[in-house]
């Protein structure tokens, strides 16, 4: 059995655990390769045969910083982006869930006041849960908080379907 979680944000990415919570395979949405996407899920047999149980992608939302709008064109690229991942995964045949990032966050941090950034509280959360998973991107010396929501997405997926 596969999850898979997605972090459909640009700087995003994708992970896929295993039922141990191994990590089957990552891959950042900037440097997205979907040849070599695609043989990692369909070649691998991984999808037809069912052991890719869910998809779960963070549900997007247009959202305001600061008193200030978000742009036009980031918000119109991160709808493409969760768009782009909602219609792979539909053409796989995946079932998909759409966590807000507030349901995955909380299965993994609890309720309460969020003492260091988000960024930094994924990746430690990540480091600590999912040790096998190469947080720094190839080409890069710090680590991802892409890679880090993807892995806690797909752990909180990986909760959902056990």
């Amino acid at each position: 059995m596969v999850v898979i979680g997605v972090d459909p944000g640009a700087t995003g990415a994708i992970v896929a655990l295993n039922h141990d919570k191994s990590v089957y395979f990552v891959m950042d949405y900037k440097n997205l390769n979907v040849e070599k996407l695609n043989d990692l899920l369909l070649f691998a047999d991984v999808t037809t045969s069912g052991l890719v149980s869910i998809a779960a992608i963070e549900r997007q939302r247009y959202m305001s910083k600061g008193g200030r709008r978000q742009g036009a064109r980031s918000a119109f690229s991160l709808g493409g982006n969760f768009g782009f991942w909602r219609g792979y995964f539909q053409g796989l045949g995946v079932d998909i869930i759409e966590p807000r990032p507030q349901e995955w966050q909380r299965y993994h941090f609890g309720f309460g006041t969020v003492i260091s950034s988000p960024k930094e509280r994924s990746i430690r959360a990540a480091r600590a849960k999912l040790p096998d998973l190469d947080l720094v991107p190839p080409g890069r010396r710090v680590p991802s908080h892409g890679r880090a929501d993807a892995g806690l997405i797909a752990l909180w997926a990986l909760g959902k379907v056990k």
